[in-house]
């Protein structure tokens, strides 16, 4: 994972990437367990640019992970690949609903902030 961000990462502490994105016009954060061979991460304030989502994206169509974010919405997380539907804890599906499947960035963004 450190690999995708690594062009973007301007301040790197143990499981933690402070990102900048459109020339250091946006900003957000990452908090991780490891470099290349993490189990998750967080993303506080993600930026809105085109470019983190489409690292997100590729994330998801990569990986068989999740896109999840508290939201008193009710949202449903967004997964990258329909095969990952079946992988995940039925109390997850349960609790959040069935994910969303999407590898386009700018839906993905868009999604998120209409839902957050």
């Amino acid at each position: 994972m450190h690999r995708r961000f690594a062009g973007h990462i301007e301040r790197e502490e143990p499981g933690f990437w402070s990102l900048t994105f459109n020339n250091g016009q946006e900003h957000g954060e990452i908090f991780t367990d490891a470099g290349d061979l993490s189990n998750g991460f967080m993303v506080a304030r993600p930026p809105h640019s085109l470019q983190f989502w489409e690292i997100i994206a590729g994330i998801l169509r990569d990986f068989p992970c999740v896109l999840f974010w508290p939201s008193p919405k009710g949202t449903c997380p967004i997964v990258g690949r329909l095969d990952t539907i079946s992988h995940l804890p039925a109390g997850m599906v349960e609790d959040l609903g069935v994910p969303i499947v999407s590898t386009d960035p700018a839906y993905i963004r868009s999604y998120v902030g209409k839902n957050s």
